[in-house]
């Protein structure tokens, strides 16, 4: 160590009562001066006051009470003898004497306590030369993992191996899950993020890990491995908040891709985190103070990204709201996620400002890192939860496949569908009908569907021949559908894109006693139509009817078709269709 000052700090520990101790060796030329080390503790009145307060040195070596051993002098002739310590004079090269020091010391007191150690000599005409090495112990039994520990770090490398092993079940079972739902084609980008996640955190759990055994071995602590274990972790965090963002739009789950402002918005929200939290973490690197006990949220950028994730909440929230309100057949699945999610965003400000206003310097680290891993494994195993594939449950999200999701006439945003003709159609209003459908006259389909014989495929003579009932049609096979069919939202869009179809004057309602037959359908048994609506979200339409024969008590109560495109409309008495809603773009 080499200072202008007569005054300059050496370490801080935290250390536990009566099995703590310090080792030191101290070696400086005579012709400096007599050297004293002093130990300050974390009272107000000690370190803060020494440190914080513009003192002389003479000043800040009077508040070290000599009569509580916290005053040791460097030298054969010590004035206060009470701490055990042995100086002798060595001979060096170029004639110079030198003073080398050696001695140990016991920390006893009420409670765990941080201790700064400093080395002054206030009568120096040329300022402290002194090298010089401590160690600080925690423990007496050099095998122990507290060895060489601070106390605020005592407990972070057992919390590290529980969480590792905790996120590595986590894995494993998201792993099997993952097997499970690529059998079933529904292995969506969306759970993929999910697993990356897992991993993330485990890497830079095991890099932690990694850092706090050479620190419990060795004593030494290699901050490269801290800060990139760190920023591994935050890689964590920031995939499953840009999770948890297209989920609550929708995607993979109502939608099979978001808008270019939806991807935008994720993007901007996620990039802003990711910087925050990076930034945060350079902050705390460039900025440390190791004569204080400074934590890396304890900073105005600990906050800013904190008030990110909150506003990132609410966003959340509202997407998840809109989503509801356009497919309530994934109500289960989104208030079970809003009820899991929330306590997730929040627990971050939480623990920032109990960090930083309630507890104590000497467990706030291994505290936040408690949290902090306690918090990230509850998201991790919601979130596994909600997406087990099982029958029973009534939150499983992902019904669309993942071939239905790259398929051409597959709606490629939240309310689009491409017919054979290539149009686009909004599919919560979107039907295509045959020319020989034989409708029942009291329907509500047959009061605005007219089939149109004309071949010409001009708009307007369509129109004429309908004696003006005719808004849009099919060009292909020339359907004609009134203007009370079309909502007043959709009509400029029917116009502009050629058009298709409607049905059940453009509310997108189910359509009581009406069975629909389409290409390629998909049938399945299901007890009513809602579920049967919630298995059928990547086709946008189906029926269900009820079974006539006598059921086992293990049997379905009905038949579930689900179909993109509709061949043939029927009336037909027990019979429940549904042309499901989507959401529009959040």
């Amino acid at each position: 160590l080499t200072s202008n000052t007569n005054f300059a700090f050496l370490e801080k520990f935290c250390f536990v009562s009566e099995d703590s101790q310090v080792s030191f060796r101290f070696e400086y030329p005579e012709h400096y001066g007599i050297q004293t080390m002093y130990l300050y503790y974390d009272a107000p009145d000690q370190w803060m006051t020494v440190y914080k307060k513009n003192l002389t040195c003479e000043q800040k070596i009077k508040i070290a009470d000599v009569k509580n051993n916290q005053a040791i002098e460097l030298t054969t002739n010590p004035e206060y003898p009470q701490v055990s310590v042995n100086c002798i004079k060595v001979q060096k090269e170029y004639n110079l004497t030198w003073i080398h020091c050696s001695g140990n010391k016991s920390f006893i007191s009420a409670r765990p306590r941080w201790w700064y150690f400093a080395i002054a000599n206030c009568n120096a005409s040329e300022g402290i030369y002194v090298e010089y090495s401590l160690l600080l112990l925690n423990d007496n039994d050099p095998k122990s993992w507290h060895y060489h520990v601070s106390f605020d770090e005592y407990y972070c490398l057992l919390i590290l191996l529980g969480s590792l092993t905790f996120e590595t079940t986590i894995l494993i079972a998201s792993v099997i899950v993952a097997i499970i739902l690529k059998s079933r084609k529904l292995y969506h980008t969306t759970y993929k993020y999910f697993v990356n996640a897992i991993i993330f955190e485990i890497f830079g759990i095991m890099t932690l890990t990694s850092y706090y055994v050479k620190y419990s071995n060795l004593g030494i602590t290699p901050a490269h491995l801290k800060l990139i274990g760190r920023i591994i972790r935050g890689f964590s965090s920031v995939i499953l908040l840009a999770l948890l963002l297209i989920i609550g739009k929708g995607l993979t789950v109502t939608r099979g891709k978001l808008s270019n402002l939806g991807n935008r918005r994720v993007i901007f929200v996620v990039c802003t985190y990711a910087l925050l939290y990076l930034g945060m973490l350079l902050w705390s690197m460039e900025n440390f103070n190791p004569a204080l006990v400074v934590h890396s949220y304890e900073s105005y950028i600990g906050y800013m990204l904190m008030s990110v994730r909150i506003l990132a909440w609410v966003w959340f929230i509202r997407c998840c709201i809109i989503t509801i309100k356009k497919y309530p057949s994934k109500t289960n699945f989104y208030f079970s996620l809003i009820g899991l999610s929330t306590f997730w965003f929040w627990a971050g400000l939480i623990a920032l400002l109990a960090s930083n206003f309630l507890l104590d310097n000497w467990v706030r680290e291994e505290v936040v890192l408690l949290v902090d891993c306690l918090v990230t494994a509850y998201g991790h195993t919601g979130f596994l939860i909600l997406t087990m594939p099982s029958s029973a449950s009534k939150h499983f999200p992902y019904h669309v496949k993942t071939t239905q999701i790259g398929d051409a006439n597959f709606p490629q945003n939240n309310y689009e569908m491409h017919p054979a003709n290539g149009n686009n159609v909004s599919r919560d209003q979107a039907i295509d009908v045959a020319n020989n459908d034989n409708l029942n006259n009291n329907s509500n389909i047959a009061n605005n569907i007219f089939t149109i014989t004309s071949q010409n495929n001009n708009f307007q003579p369509f129109q004429d021949t309908t004696n003006n009932r005719c808004y849009t049609y099919d060009e292909k096979k020339r359907h004609c559908f009134k203007k009370s069919a079309i909502t007043d939202s959709k009509r400029q869009y029917f116009m502009k894109s050629g058009i298709k179809a409607n049905a059940y004057n453009g509310q997108g309602a189910r359509l009581r006693n009406i069975k629909l037959k389409g290409g390629k359908p998909n049938i399945i048994e299901f007890d009513n139509l809602r579920e049967c609506e919630s298995f059928c979200h990547a086709y946008g339409m189906c029926t269900w009817s009820a079974k006539s024969e006598p059921l086992k008590q293990s049997d379905k109560k009905g038949i579930c078709t689900c179909f993109k495109q509709i061949d043939h409309i029927s009336y037909c008495f027990g019979t429940n269709s549904s042309i499901i809603p989507n959401s529009p773009d959040v």
